[in-house]
């Protein structure tokens, strides 16, 4: 269901995603309820006006039967087979996650990585389709995660709960970095590169800034 709901579903941007993913749930009323919100926060959520809390975008899609990832990027998901001998295949796309000034570049699905079943129900706990591989892209994140490694991004986070490493979109670029939540409001972005400042984010509206992901585990390049 999920796959050929997303398939179905249309938006270029988050703003349209969430409009057509709004409309599948019945509308801004509907909707509105399942989130605790108003009306008028439904249609401000359709046209990109105001930014949409990480809970209710959860909720929301989870709802409806489609993943965060779609509603964050607009990659729909492609089912696929079992891995044989003990593996389990996560969708793997050709989306770059900057570690540096930020980048997007692709969105398909491309051929799948195999990882150990047991190692995922232990370590990571979480459904496959909760899950893809994207790779990083520069070298701000050095020595952790280096330029072109892939990564595994877990989409069924609910927030900001200790310093983890996240991918997030920030103003249309998508990121890897170091999150850390301010008691005062905002996030705090800290590279493991020490030649990289850190960024205080003090207006997560204004910056557009949505998390899309904590990365659970980094495949390094030699």
């Amino acid at each position: 269901m999920t796959a050929n709901l997303e398939a179905k579903l249309q938006g270029t941007t988050l703003a349209q995603r969430m409009g057509a993913l709004i409309d599948v749930l019945g509308g801004p009323t509907k909707a509105a309820a399942l989130v605790e919100a108003s009306r008028d926060t439904m249609n401000n959520w359709k046209t990109g006006k105001s930014r949409v809390p990480f809970d209710a975008a959860f909720k929301l899609t989870r709802t409806a039967g489609v993943s965060m990832s779609w509603l964050a990027t607009g990659i729909h998901t492609i089912s696929k087979p079992e891995a044989d001998n003990g593996f389990t295949l996560i969708r793997r796309f050709d989306v770059a996650l900057s570690a540096g000034n930020g980048s997007s570049t692709g969105d398909n699905e491309v051929a799948a990585l195999a990882f150990p079943t047991e190692w995922l129900l232990s370590h990571i706990g979480t459904n496959k389709e909760n899950l893809s591989v994207v790779q990083a892209r520069g070298d701000s994140m050095e020595p952790t995660i280096q330029d072109r490694a892939l990564v595994l991004v877990d989409h069924s986070i609910e927030g900001i709960k200790d310093d983890g490493i996240y991918a997030f979109r920030m103003n249309d670029a998508l990121f890897i970095k170091r999150v850390q939540a301010q008691v005062t409001g905002g996030v705090l972005l800290l590279s493991d590169n020490t030649s990289y400042p850190s960024q205080q984010v003090h207006d997560l509206e204004d910056a557009q800034f949505q998390l899309l992901g904590r990365v659970r585990w980094v495949g390094n390049s030699l």
